[in-house]
């Protein structure tokens, strides 16, 4: 007889955080908080052979209601996209940011668990220090085939990292468990642990690859394994024109409402930034919780989302990762997590946006998105994401709050057509980097002329679309997939159709790929 789908799943967990003991940590599962994950040679056939059987044993476990093959499904695909990454993607080998960040958020999640015990907490961040050098050496063996972009954003990543192990460890690092001698030897051991993982991206650059591509094959594999995404590469690339072409008429379009004297949209936004950061009479930090508090009241006045979503807190961004986040990024709890409360991180001197940004990190974006599925019954609903239901959520989120007026002066309209052009260039960028040839430098070039984007922010953005093949295309893809589901419940339920019913169905299944809510929701 089968196994059960529910004690396979949870075997195949504690499997995924025995891998990545630092996402058990964000789960909110404190087993390995002490720990890093392994990613020698023999420790990544190890991990392939796990996975490979436990991908069998998803397959055949039993199910009996429709709502467990879905979940069975979703399951499925997440176990064989891991397998994927570790046989034929491997982020380890490619790219040496991959493991320092591994490293670093290993530290940092153990010191922002809202829930943590003091001992605990402290006990855990003395072992994940003192198995930090070795981490890092393995990472420098791990990175075989360096990509040059990534080699450059791992080694801006370092200034902030030494800033962490020096300025944030003192007061987790209790006195009871870690004495004066015993901390400074650990931060001394860790800093020359991190100095040679710096002099190796010096050495990698000896043998790094120009080459950034992933393919057509492995691209699109990932398209329909991670995100269950039919479209090949050549077809994602033509769709992503064609929302380019309208979303840069719409992005001119609101920008002569501003300017009518046809001043370019890009000069309009620089100046709207100029001004925004310029302005002293409210805080950036403030200033988001200001737009927070709108959103969130509008969202609930709409009826697009019911209200009550738990607390957000909004930080600047940890200084190890300001290379990586031009912006603003959002964390959850983890569905182990008991505090429910979320984190928006905020990213350099306050810009023109705020209102865009929370409606896509915060109310209804991916705070309420990710709060309900941690309240979801079914285990498999809270944990396994696709990137193209969260993002394409975030995105679609941004729609609905327009639609609904929410954008309501010229400057706030203009900003959100801006971030709809934004998502179709980098869905362009991504399938155009690793599937048509395109160079890194051509990218960036795009980013810059089309979207006036600064030259640091361009990288920035290249450089995550290089490392995360298919993430970019997620915004825009997924927001497209949940408006043609939407349409389609429209069209099915007639009058029984409205917003708040279309997300309450869909938020039932967390952030499964969206074919399997068209499928739960009888409209496949």
């Amino acid at each position: 007889m089968s196994a059960s789908l529910t004690d396979v799943f949870e075997g195949y967990l504690d499997l995924r955080y025995r891998i990545d003991p630092v996402e058990g940590t964000r789960a909110g599962r404190r087993e390995l908080d002490g720990m890093y994950a392994a990613y020698d040679a023999a420790s990544v056939r190890a991990h392939t052979v796990a996975l490979r059987s436990y991908a069998g044993a998803l397959e055949a476990a039993s199910t009996e209601t429709l709502d467990d093959e879905i979940d069975r499904t979703a399951a499925l695909h997440d176990a064989r996209h891991a397998l994927l990454m570790f046989e034929h993607e491997r982020p380890f080998s490619r790219d040496p940011s991959f493991l320092l960040i591994r490293a670093l958020d290993g530290l940092h999640r153990l010191l922002a668990d809202a829930d943590a015990e003091p001992t605990r907490r402290a006990v855990s961040l003395a072992g994940r220090l003192s198995a930090l050098p070795a981490f890092l050496a393995t990472a420098a063996t791990a990175a075989s085939h360096p990509l040059r972009p990534l080699i450059a954003t791992a080694a801006s990543m370092l200034p902030g990292a030494l800033a962490l192990l020096d300025n944030d460890l003192d007061d987790a690092l209790t006195p009871a468990v870690v004495d004066p001698a015993a901390r400074a030897a650990l931060r001394s051991a860790a800093r020359t642990g991190m100095g040679g993982y710096s002099d190796a991206l010096s050495l990698m650059e000896e043998r790094a690859r120009d080459d950034v591509a992933i393919g057509r094959e492995l691209f699109e594999h990932k398209l329909h394994t991670a995100h269950m995404i039919q479209d090949g590469a050549a077809q994602l690339l033509r769709w992503a024109e064609a929302a380019h072409a309208e979303a840069r008429a719409d992005v001119e379009a609101a920008a002569s409402v501003l300017e009518p004297g046809g001043v370019d949209w890009r000069t309009i936004v620089a100046d709207l930034d100029r001004r925004a950061a310029s302005d002293r009479s409210t805080s950036t930090l403030k200033a988001y919780g200001e737009a927070l508090d709108a959103a969130r009241r509008f969202a609930s006045e709409h009826g697009i989302v019911a209200g009550g979503d738990p607390p957000v807190r909004i930080v600047p961004t940890p200084e190890y990762r300001r290379a990586l986040v031009p912006f603003a990024e959002y964390e959850a709890s983890g569905p182990f997590v008991a505090e429910r409360i979320g984190t928006l991180y905020v990213t350099g001197p306050g810009g023109s946006g705020a209102e865009g940004t929370v409606v896509h990190e915060i109310v209804p974006g991916h705070h309420h998105q990710v709060m309900l599925a941690n309240q979801l019954p079914q285990l498999i609903r809270r944990v396994v994401v696709s990137a193209a239901a969260r993002e394409g959520w975030a995105c679609y989120s941004e729609l609905v709050m327009a639609e609904a007026g929410f954008f309501i002066s010229p400057a706030a309209r203009l900003l959100h057509a801006r971030d709809v052009l934004w998502r179709a260039v980098r869905a362009i960028v991504d399938v155009s980097l690793h599937t048509m040839g395109m160079v890194p430098a051509a990218a960036e070039r795009r980013m810059r002329e089309e979207l006036g984007m600064d030259e640091a922010t361009a990288r920035a953005e290249v450089g995550r679309a290089i490392a995360h093949p298919t993430l970019l295309s997620c915004f825009a893809v997924g927001r497209r997939d949940i408006v043609r589901l939407r349409d389609d419940a429209r069209r099915v339920w007639g009058g029984g159709f409205s917003l708040a019913r279309f997300h309450e169905e869909l938020l039932r299944y967390g952030a499964l790929p969206t074919a399997l809510a068209r499928w739960g929701m009888g409209l496949a």
